[in-house]
């Protein structure tokens, strides 16, 4: 974003430059546009909004699905009720079952994979 303001000092110190403030307001709209796009993704990881539509259930499924389909991988996935949980344990349960998926895809070159969660209230088990 510094490059932005940057960028628009510039064109107002030459405001007779008209070629010139077109090329610096495109840069600033493209810049503008990639920060956004960034801020999003951001926005996104710290708690992914179909968590909230969903449930952490169905957000996992459809975390699982989307990686399969993807990466051509098989994924098996069994998923107690998850419910009761605070959202920082969904929150957190998401990302490890992600990072977990995401290991699987980037170092084991598995064609097949099976995520299961089990549990209750005081105790949840993942493999």
């Amino acid at each position: 974003m510094c490059s932005t303001k940057t960028r628009a000092l510039l064109t107002l110190s030459e405001p007779e430059n008209e070629r010139r403030a077109l090329e610096q307001l495109d840069e600033i709209a493209q810049g503008a546009s990639h920060s956004i796009d960034e801020l999003r993704g951001i926005a996104h990881n710290l708690r992914p909004y179909h968590l909230e539509r969903l449930g952490l259930g169905k957000s996992l499924e459809a975390m699982l699905h989307q990686i399969a389909d993807a990466e051509g991988i098989r994924i098996e996935a069994q998923i107690d009720s998850l419910h009761d949980l605070s959202p920082e344990a969904q929150i957190n349960i998401y990302r490890i079952v992600q990072e977990s998926t995401s290991n699987i895809v980037k170092r084991s070159r598995a064609t097949e994979a099976q995520v299961t969660i089990r549990g209750g209230p005081a105790r949840w088990r993942l493999w």
